[in-house]
């Protein structure tokens, strides 16, 4: 059922995270990196230098006051899916320097995505071993992850040789689970 319910919010989501102002901004002048959040956090309103706004529609929109928790929350219905067979892809995508590698990885102190993903994966794996019995259930769990460099695609299990030494922060992130 729940993935019935899934499948019916449609199986691609598409979410928009606003990152905070960076200092430099903030030193220019400059009061927001966007101008309107829709009320249900489902639109984001922009102007161009022309005055034009044009208004783009989300599934979620989070803006700079979401938590490393808070966007979390809106991907992890995706590890009942993959725990139920499913195949799940969770990626991130946008300029250099817009917050991807934030929101998909974080710091020690505010995990992102994946590692809350793989956390929440096995915690729910062991409990579903626990009320199963080790004998009925068997959960086996993976997670690949690559990184998009400069066009070339790059195995990130050993992140500390990414792309040849290629800076991170210049890297579209992907789960595939």
């Amino acid at each position: 059922l729940f993935n019935l319910v899934q499948e019916l919010r449609g199986n691609i989501r598409v979410f928009c995270r606003i990152r905070p102002m960076s200092g430099e901004e903030v030193k220019a002048g400059q009061t927001e990196a966007c101008q309107g959040v829709g009320d249900d956090h489902d639109e984001l309103q922009l102007t161009n230098s022309k005055g034009l706004r044009k208004t783009f529609e989300f599934d979620k929109v989070f803006d700079p006051s979401f938590t490393q928790e808070m966007v979390f929350a809106e991907t992890s219905p995706l590890c009942t899916s993959v725990l139920d067979g499913y195949n799940v892809c969770i990626f991130a995508y946008g300029q250099t320097g817009s917050g991807k590698t934030f929101s998909m990885m974080g710091i020690p102190e505010k995990p992102g995505v994946i590692p809350r993903v793989a956390i929440d994966l096995f915690e729910r794996r062991q409990q579903l071993l626990e009320e199963l019995g080790r004998c009925a259930a068997h959960a086996t769990v993976g997670a690949r992850g690559n990184v998009t460099c400069n066009a070339t695609c790059c195995d990130i299990n050993g992140f500390a040789q990414l792309c040849g030494g290629c800076r991170l922060r210049q890297c579209d992130l992907v789960l595939i689970l």
